[in-house]
């Protein structure tokens, strides 16, 4: 199956000659839906909608534009037409940003009726911007954790079921909770188990697990993108779940999202290095805490640590 940057990438190759301000090449992904390149090489998405009695102010924010254009002219192959459409602009021409915004584009999209209206569009757009909007830049610690995260994820068969179980809060205390189940994903570039536990983590220890990855990064291998891009498709049944990977991305990654997506694992030699434990078989502080005495964490030495299998609830 094609994705969308496949599509876009094809696009911008295709080229013949100059785009004129103004005008788009483009490719159809749906009966309304077209992915485009403008003239500055930036990546659009435009749905084709009647024109509505009042024409929505220029939405440009977060480096998201959008707005109708009544007289739209498209240019499909040789052939070119003039049509109205919503032009949703990616406004940063960085190629991980791009491909970010068309994977979350694409679950919009997919949502949208089969005859959309400008308004239907435009609620879509605000979603968009809302996963473009997060400022904040991740520490060091936490990009690990995500990626950690991810490659546990594409372990995972089936996999819907472990993003239906991913926490939606960073400050959650166990990254992925079933129903009667918790699995704390810790992650290390380095060779040795060693992983910051809470307090609260580590006497939760009723069906709670410890799943400790070695993540070993390269130059070249499986980018960031690449993992998101095949979550994201194997839960192409469940749109809700689609989403909720790029809310994550977003929500931990922030406008940090396309230089970390950038980056790559070496993934088999990752995921061969998953090791599991039983939360209450790690070193640990355990017992009541002396009062006053709040929010303690602590770096445990898993090397000596009982491993045990993965849990059967990961094994269906």
């Amino acid at each position: 199956m094609t994705t969308l940057w496949e599509e876009f990438e094809r696009l911008g190759g295709a080229a013949t000659s100059p785009l004129k301000s103004g005008q788009f090449r483009v490719a159809y992904v749906g009966e309304h839906l077209m992915l485009g390149i403008d003239g500055g090489g930036l990546v659009c998405a435009l749905v084709e909608a009647p024109r509505p009695a009042n024409t929505p102010a220029v939405f440009d924010l977060s480096g998201v534009q959008a707005y109708y254009a009544p007289n739209v002219e498209i240019s499909i192959g040789s052939q070119e037409r003039r049509t109205g459409c919503v032009v949703v602009r990616c406004r940063n021409s960085e190629p991980e940003v791009q491909r970010y915004f068309l994977g979350v584009w694409g679950v919009i999209s997919d949502s949208l009726s089969s005859r959309p209206t400008v308004e239907e569009v435009m609620n879509g757009v605000d979603r968009l911007v809302s996963l473009f909007a997060r400022v904040s830049a991740p520490s060091e610690e936490t990009i690990t954790g995500f990626v950690g995260e991810l490659v546990f994820l594409s372990s995972l068969v089936p996999l819907p079921e472990g993003v239906r179980a991913w926490h939606r809060n960073p400050q959650d205390r166990f990254d992925f909770v079933y129903e009667a189940l918790r699995i704390e994903v810790k992650t290390t570039i380095h060779s040795q188990r060693r992983h910051v536990f809470s307090y609260d983590q580590a006497n939760a220890t009723h069906n709670a697990y410890v799943a400790s990855i070695l993540l070993e990064e390269t130059d070249s291998g499986t980018t960031v993108s690449d993992l998101l891009d095949d979550i994201v498709a194997r839960c192409s049944a469940y749109p809700e779940l689609q989403m909720k990977v790029w809310d994550m991305v977003g929500g931990t990654l922030g406008q940090c999202a396309g230089p970390v997506m950038r980056r790559a694992v070496a993934l088999e030699s990752s995921i061969g290095s998953l090791r599991f434990f039983k939360m209450e078989d790690i070193p640990a502080i355990r017992g009541a805490l002396p009062q006053g005495l709040t929010a303690v964490h602590f770096r445990s030495d898993l090397g000596a640590a009982h491993q045990i299998a993965a849990p059967v609830e990961l094994r269906r």
